[in-house]
């Protein structure tokens, strides 16, 4: 070994020593609880709060370089309370050896315990962290962009025992979370490193209390522009007012979630609550302000609806079926915006029938606008809307409205709605009728609203019906045309009502106008006109044939034929032909052929009041043909009058004797009393006729025998 080897090694030796014993000399004599007064002045001067050490300052030099503050408090802004914005009992921090002695200042590590951060706002919408922020200093100067991005290297952080609170006077709202705890691995910018937190929360307003955690492995992208969190695990426990159901826990698994420049990217996410669990596949954006856009594919597992929605509300939804809503699931590519709801693709499966295709769903202050493209297997909407409770006798009552009715139109959202809407079910069950391949459609804009031929099979025949909306102003006008071919009003009347009491073949057509947008005024405005077939049938209520016998029989001059509700007439057909003028329906050619009579009939009904005043001219025949037979201004026989009154929903059959006597003597035997001029002005009774409700009038809406009727009735029951 060489002289200068060995002077070199002995010089770096002495000098290491040295440095050893300065360090020794140093750690020993200087204590930097002598600079806590400095310390607090230079607080003071840059922040104008006070800070105060209530426990000793420690350094360190092992493991690393760094500095432990046993207790401090930091005093909070004027007019917000004599106590401490902030507090913290223990806090360390290391320090890497080789930047400190270059002037460069990097944090290794850090720690705190007990932190304890106390935020507020006032009234006016101050916060106790305004001055702080510097708020009301200059700007300061610009520095010149780096390419390196954000220079972050901490080899851990750990927080633990610490609580935080936000009393926001101006939001009328408190917010406090506690036993924070969270634990970072080793932070660098283009690596990744383990995150693990809990906490604990309790909020008044909303009011909901309970705690949170969470863990994963995040990542900085290399730059620091964006924070990846993969394989990440958060749960939520909650409960209070504001939480649906009053309590609820709730799981998030992700594999990855990506946030950057306020813009969340989710890949596997998938969030169950409640008994369901949902999954996303997307970007939401805007999360700074309230989420602005969301974009991705929503894929919803089949769960039992009735239990989630016991869960949410804490009773049974309330359906008809007791068993529906048992399994519900589905897919869709979902786009929101504050102002738009789209779906694409949807398919949804509710009690194993499905529903596919698009909608769109826009708003803005100039109005709404609505796309719809679907088409579905069979819907029950009887199984999903609330059971009707049912009068003796098993027909559905129903509620008379106030004085104008039920609000069938609004024409201020009809002149800012757009509409393109077509759909198509193989089945469609509703009030009790069932439905075949079912199309329908609608389109319009700007108060003009046109439904497309709606059609239907319906019982062996078909229906239709078209419509035009014109809402361009405050008393829209609609125009209705109806059609319906060789329907079983029998098979009907049985769905419909609960009863086989009808039968025949039905031919109806009518064109009707009415303007309004309630109800009653609807029909109090109804104009058009209508020609029906009834054919091979059974008409309950009455017996015409018994009822002209028993007035034949009878030998009486004075006094009443009355038919009984279970009484009925099978008949070969029943034709007529109406208008409808001003709200009153007015016939005078009714036809009916039927075995052993024959029977021409003309009167009128009251639309919104459901009155009646109609007579029916029966002629007793020696034919036994029904359908296909002369008329009864062909055949032989005696007249016998038939008064049809009451109110549709529960007509009343009866033979006057002494008409009857008239009629014998040649009289002409026409309708008797006002056929109902001017029935705009004399609406007085509920008369919900063509919706199924009862009358609020003593003399209509209930049968003799106590039963209701609905909206089939009425129909049925216009003679």
């Amino acid at each position: 070994m060489t002289k200068a080897v060995h002077i070199t090694l002995w010089t770096g030796g002495i000098l290491a020593a040295l440095i050893v014993v300065a360090v020794a000399v140093f750690a020993a004599t200087f204590d930097i609880n002598d600079y806590k007064t400095r310390i607090a002045q230079v607080v003071r001067d840059e922040t104008g709060r006070t800070l105060d050490f209530t426990g000793d300052l420690k350094l360190m030099f092992f493991p690393r370089l760094g500095v432990v503050v046993h207790g401090a408090t930091l005093s909070n802004a004027a007019g917000f309370g004599d106590g401490p914005m902030a507090s913290v009992k223990t806090a360390g921090a290391t320090f890497r050896l080789r930047p400190l002695l270059s002037g460069d200042v990097q944090l290794s590590r850090l720690y705190l315990d007990g932190l304890t951060l106390r935020l507020a706002r006032n009234a006016e919408g101050v916060t106790n962290w305004a001055d702080l922020a510097g708020d009301d200093a200059k700007p300061a100067p610009a520095k010149p962009a780096s390419s390196k991005g954000i220079d972050l290297d901490v080899d851990g952080v750990t927080v633990k025992d610490s609580a935080m609170s936000w009393d926001d006077r101006k939001g009328d709202a408190f917010l406090a979370v506690s036993d924070v705890a969270l634990e970072l691995g080793a932070v660098r910018a283009g690596g990744s490193f383990p995150l693990k937190g809990s906490l604990v929360f309790s909020s008044s307003n909303p009011e909901a209390r309970g705690t949170i955690s969470i863990s994963g492995t995040a990542s900085l992208a290399p730059r620091g522009e964006s924070l990846t969190l993969a394989g990440a695990d958060a749960s939520v426990a909650a409960e209070g007012k504001a939480v649906p159901g009053g309590q609820a826990t709730a799981q998030a698994k992700a594999e990855s979630l990506t946030l950057a420049a306020g813009r969340l990217e989710a890949k596997g996410l998938a969030l169950s609550a409640y008994g369901a669990t949902v999954h996303f596949d997307g970007s939401v954006d805007g999360l700074a302000q309230g989420v602005e856009k969301l974009v991705g594919t929503v894929v919803v597992d089949p769960f039992d609806g009735r239990a989630l929605w016991k869960n949410l509300t804490g009773r049974e939804p309330a359906t008809a079926d007791a068993k529906a809503l048992a399994q519900v699931g589905g897919t869709a590519v979902v786009a929101y915006t504050p102002r738009s709801l789209a779906l694409k693709g949807l398919d949804l499966t509710v009690d194993g029938n499905g529903l596919r295709g698009d909608a769109k769903v826009a708003g803005d202050e100039n109005g709404v606008s609505c796309y719809v493209r679907l088409d579905g297997d069979t819907v029950d909407l009887d199984r999903y809307l609330p059971a009707v409770e049912k009068a003796e006798g098993g027909s559905a009552g129903a509620s008379a409205g106030d004085g104008q009715g039920p609000r069938i139109l609004d024409a201020r959202l009809l002149r800012r709605l757009t509409v393109d809407a077509e759909a198509t079910l193989v089945r469609l069950h509703v009030m009790g009728v069932w439905l075949d391949k079912v199309k329908a459609g609608a389109q319009g804009r700007d108060g003009l609203i046109r439904l497309n031929p709606a059609e239907a099979e319906l019982y062996g025949g078909h229906v239709s019906m078209a419509a035009t909306v014109n809402a361009l102003t405050d008393r829209p006008r609609t125009d209705l045309l109806a059609s319906l071919d060789k329907v079983d009003v029998g098979r009907l009347s049985k769905d419909a009502l609960g009863e086989a009491s009808y039968a025949g073949k039905l031919d109806f057509k009518g064109t009707f106008a009415c303007e309004g947008e309630r109800l009653r005024p609807m029909l109090a405005s109804m104009n058009g006109k209508f020609n029906l077939d009834l054919a091979d049938g059974v008409f309950p209520g009455v017996d015409l044939l018994g009822m002209a016998r028993t007035t034949q029989a009878s030998g009486k001059q004075e006094g009443t034929v009355v038919a009984s509700a279970s009484d009925a007439t099978r008949f070969g057909s029943i034709t007529g032909t109406g208008v409808i003028k001003n709200g009153v329906l007015e016939n005078r050619d009714l036809d009916v052929k039927a075995p052993g009579l024959r029977a021409a009939g003309e009167g009128a009904v009251s639309l919104p009041t459901g009155a009646i005043n109609y007579l029916v001219k029966v002629k007793l025949v020696a034919s036994s043909q029904g359908q296909g037979g002369k008329s009864g201004n062909d055949m032989l026989g005696i007249m016998v009058p038939v008064r049809v009154t009451g109110t549709v929903s529960d007509p009343h059959y009866s033979v006057s004797l002494s008409e009857y006597v008239k009629a014998l003597g040649g009289a002409v035997i026409g309708v008797a009393g006002t056929v109902f001029k001017g029935v705009t002005g004399v609406i007085t009774t509920v008369g919900k006729t063509l919706v199924g409700a009862e009358s609020s009038s003593g003399s209509g809406g209930e049968a003799e025998n106590g039963q209701k009727k609905n909206g089939l009735h009425n129909l049925f029951g216009l003679f």
